[in-house]
């Protein structure tokens, strides 16, 4: 069997676990009864600091999502100590982790010549956003093709961040091509949305949280589209405690990791009977495949209809406002699909909640 070396698991058993610790450590001394808006920001210029520390650099979010604008991935962990870390019935969750901890080299590493023609990506709509974000940030032209009947939330959200979004297909593999054609085109830089070991690497920061803030953690579930973050947090877990486990999850209208894993090989899924964005995906990627066939424990798979009844499930008892495929990790535990033993330490990640809450206007609440 071939291994493949994962860049992650290096990435977080050196200096970057020693920078995370820092920072969790001092959003925690912040009394939660005031952290407000105005601290949130404050926290989030201290930990950009401490980036700056350590030599990271990382997008900014708006203060609508609780940050200053500074830094995605503390802004992260600024929700952690707000209270958004733990609930209750021992399940962590970890919010909008594709836009917020997506690492994009260009702005780093790219040259001159490179910023000066812009990047492209196809994306479902949170990788979109963190790609139109740091573009902005670093003045950049950004490119975001979208299938047509992508989240109309999603869509305006980039344009907002400043993307300019070409509609095209009527799924991520074709709004894909799109983009790999004006890459040939116009010689635009091309990020992947999903099957790029930096974006592993960033993505992987959520499985470090987790285990940072709940070392005890015996199980992870996570959400599968294209694979990305399934296979950051993977390498991140286990790279901290080789016995946790990870159990990833997929529409069974879209079960491409599924397929592919079960018959050795890279399957390209000629059909799709999922309406869920961010899990409807022909084919997965190479390197997130490779990863997840070697070092996840496990794949399921169940309908959308009982994935969107978990996002009723989550709004109801968690008053979290969850996208389809964020839910699909709890939908996976109410339908009895994850097989542990009771009271394993169980983590689920609530990968986005870019939900379309346009379809809520009218109806009437009581």
């Amino acid at each position: 069997m071939r291994t493949t070396t994962l860049p992650v698991i290096e990435w977080v058993t050196s200096e970057q676990t020693e920078f995370y610790g820092s920072v969790l450590a001092f959003a925690r001394t912040l009394p939660r009864d005031t952290l407000t808006r105005d601290r949130a920001e404050a926290f989030s210029r201290e930990a950009w600091d401490r980036c700056a520390e350590f030599g990271i650099q990382g997008m900014p979010v708006p203060q609508e999502f609780g940050g200053g604008g500074n830094d995605v991935v503390t802004t992260m962990l600024g929700l952690e100590a707000l209270g958004y870390g733990c609930d209750d019935n021992g399940l962590v969750f970890s919010i909008n982790a594709h836009m917020w901890t997506s690492v994009v080299p260009v702005w780093t590493y790219g040259t001159e010549e490179q910023k000066r023609r812009g990047v492209i990506c196809s994306s479902a709509g949170n990788h979109a956003q963190g790609v139109a974000l740091a573009a902005a940030r670093h003045g950049i032209k950004a490119i975001v093709c979208m299938a047509e009947n992508a989240t109309p939330s999603k869509i305006a959200a980039t344009r907002a961040y400043g993307a300019e979004v070409i509609l095209h297909g009527t799924i991520w593999d074709e709004a894909n091509d799109k983009a790999k054609q004006l890459v040939a085109e116009r010689g635009y830089t091309y990020i992947h949305p999903f099957d790029d070991e930096q974006l592993i690497v960033g993505q992987g920061t959520v499985g470090l949280e987790i285990y940072q803030d709940w070392p005890e953690v015996e199980l992870a579930i996570v959400p599968i589209g294209g694979g990305g973050l399934i296979s950051g947090v993977t390498a991140a877990l286990k790279a901290c405690n080789p016995k946790v486990k990870v159990i990833g999850v997929e529409s069974s209208g879209a079960p491409g990791m599924t397929r592919s894993v079960r018959e050795g090989r890279l399957v390209t899924l000629d059909r799709i009977d999922c309406v869920i964005d961010g899990l409807r995906v022909k084919r997965v990627g190479e390197k997130t495949y490779e990863i997840v066939r070697q070092h996840v424990d496990d794949l399921v798979t169940l309908p959308d209809a009982q994935i969107f009844e978990a996002v009723v499930w989550i709004m109801t008892h968690l008053k979290v406002v969850p996208e389809g495929a964020a839910a699909a990790p709890v939908a996976a535990l109410l339908q009895g699909l994850i097989k542990a033993p009771a009271g394993t330490r169980v983590a689920c990640v609530l990968s986005g909640g870019n939900a379309d809450l346009d379809q809520l206007k009218g109806l009437k609440w009581n």
